[in-house]
């Protein structure tokens, strides 16, 4: 829970995916560094289906450690297109979160407005491991840069879920990708 004056912790919610990762052509490559998903930052992503995971309505927080290779642009973690949610970075870090103003009952893509959007001040250093946090309590979305709220903003509306894959590395927009 998020206030003013503190962060506190909530019991944790998990939630399980099914899904089967399939080797590429030339099999599993061996990794030798400390576990973590490397990606080569211009065609490689992590697709979860959609099918596979439920995410449920209502307040929600996503995180991710990342390490910056450099100057680079995308996106970290994203199910953003019509409706959905982005941790990325164009330039500095961004989450944002799609919102239908109307209702939360079946979407109708006439009234879509733009996702909010919440954007550091600072870009992410290179080769340096930072923790990014993005949150959405119903009223507010913020982006929190290694614990600290980098920035905020207040929201109306609903959270509008999407009916596209999640993504690690890459968003449902080719364009952007």
């Amino acid at each position: 829970m998020l206030t003013p004056e503190a962060r506190l912790a909530l019991p944790a919610r998990s939630l399980r995916a099914k899904t089967q990762m399939v080797p590429p052509g030339a099999g599993w490559p061996m990794v030798k560094t400390n576990q973590c998903l490397v990606l080569n930052g211009t065609n490689a992503c992590l697709e979860i289906e959609n099918d596979r995971i439920q995410f449920p309505d209502g307040p929600f927080t996503v995180e991710a450690w990342v390490k910056s290779a450099g100057d680079t642009n995308g996106a970290i973690l994203s199910n953003i297109k019509s409706g959905g949610f982005s941790l990325e970075v164009a330039g500095t870090p961004q989450f944002r979160v799609q919102i239908d103003a109307a209702t939360v009952t079946d979407r109708r893509v006439s009234n879509l407005k733009p996702a909010i959007g919440v954007k550091a001040k600072d870009r992410l250093p290179a080769a340096k491991w930072t923790h990014l946090a993005g949150v959405y309590d119903g009223q507010h979305i913020a982006l929190y840069v290694n614990g600290q709220k980098s920035a905020s903003t207040n929201v109306t509306g609903a959270r509008l879920s999407s009916d596209k894959s999640l993504f690690i590395g890459a968003r449902p927009n080719g364009p952007f990708n």
